[in-house]
Order: C-alpha cells, then structure tokens, then sequence
C-alpha cells in the first residue's frame, strides 16, 4: 500500500508494506535538499536514479532538465509519479532504463550537475559482468566527469563499508569529503560517505 510522504517542499510516494525497499532512503534527505539547491536553471543527470527523487528535488529547486537511468522499469515508473506528486510533468525530463555504467560509457551529452549513487554490488542481466563498487566506482567516475560542463560537480555517494575513493581520482579532480555535511545529525554512525568532485582543468 502506498502514501504520499512530505520532505520540506518536496512529495514522494512510499510503500511501506509490498516491499523490502520502501522508495526513499531517508539518510539522503540532506542530498536532495543540496540537489534543489544546487541545480536552478541546470541540466542534472541522476545514475542508478532508482525511483528519481533526487532528480524530483533538482526539478523542483528549477532545474531546466533532468535525466534519470536506472535499469529497473518498475522504479522509473515509480519516478514519474514522483514527479506528478509534485506537479511535474515527467514528459518534460528525460528517463533511460539502462545499465548506467554502459550508459554514461556511451553519453554524449553534457551536464551541469551529476549525481551518482551505485549499489554495492549488482549482477544483472542488462550488464555484462557484475558490478563492484570497489573495484569498478573509479572508471565509472571518470565516464561521468567526461560529460561535466565546465564548473560543474558530480556527488557521488556510497552505503559500502569500508569504501575508499580510488587515489587516481584525487590526482584528475578536485575532491572535497561530503559526508559530514550530507548525513542528517540525526543518523549517527554515518551510513554513507559522500564525495564532490569538480575538474579544475577546464575543457
């Protein structure tokens, strides 16, 4: 069974009961916050977008376009409702179902700000081998900062124990820790890390 839930400004459709998974990781509150603070008039792209509502928050904090992947259809289903929850028209956002790591390999567009937030490890039968977040989250990384615009940012986030940011990045990128700023006060024990990341080279 589903209700709609309040955040702030922003509405999003949860089920508490049909499903292990609710719809909204509550930890990411402070994220979607900075997402509709940071996108006003700017292209967002959202990767492992799950039911979009950071993509919701960046729309709402007036961003022209959002583009949502995920490779589950039930989830961007469940995204576009989350737009009309907040009188969104989804027709006016993009949403890919697709392995978002074969995605962004192939993405030609650009973005001003990207948002990415992999599962831990996933094995599915859209991609080719399974993903590791430790192993793979670096190349991942460096495809999405390849679409970046000029003084853009992409945050990336992470629920992986013992998760360390791939040292060949901190060399490419300028990357600031995030966590202490993006975890609510009220979760403790820091369930995800959080990293900005900008190219300081220009293009």
């Amino acid at each position: 069974s589903e209700i709609v839930v309040r955040e702030g400004d922003l509405r999003f459709i949860v089920n508490l009961e049909d499903r292990i998974d609710t719809g909204l990781f509550l930890d990411h509150r402070d994220v979607r916050a900075y997402a509709a603070e940071r996108c006003k008039g700017k292209r967002m792209l959202n990767l492992f977008a799950y039911t979009c509502s950071v993509s919701v928050a960046a729309a709402v904090g007036g961003a022209k376009q959002t583009t949502s992947v995920d490779l589950s259809n039930t989830y961007l289903d469940w995204g576009k409702r989350n737009f009309q929850a907040n009188d969104l028209d989804p027709n006016r956002h993009r949403f890919f179902r697709s392995d978002a790591t074969r995605w962004i390999a192939k993405a030609r567009d650009r973005y001003d700000w990207i948002f990415v937030n992999p599962p831990t490890f996933s094995r599915s039968k859209g991609s080719k081998a399974p993903f590791n977040i430790h192993k793979h989250h670096g190349p991942l990384i460096e495809q999405a900062m390849r679409t970046l615009n000029r003084g853009g940012e992409l945050l990336f986030t992470t629920h992986a124990r013992a998760f360390e940011l791939d040292e060949s990045l901190y060399a490419r990128f300028e990357v600031e820790d995030a966590t202490k700023q993006l975890v609510p006060p009220d979760f403790t024990r820091y369930p995800f890390q959080a990293f900005k990341l900008r190219d300081t080279r220009g293009t």
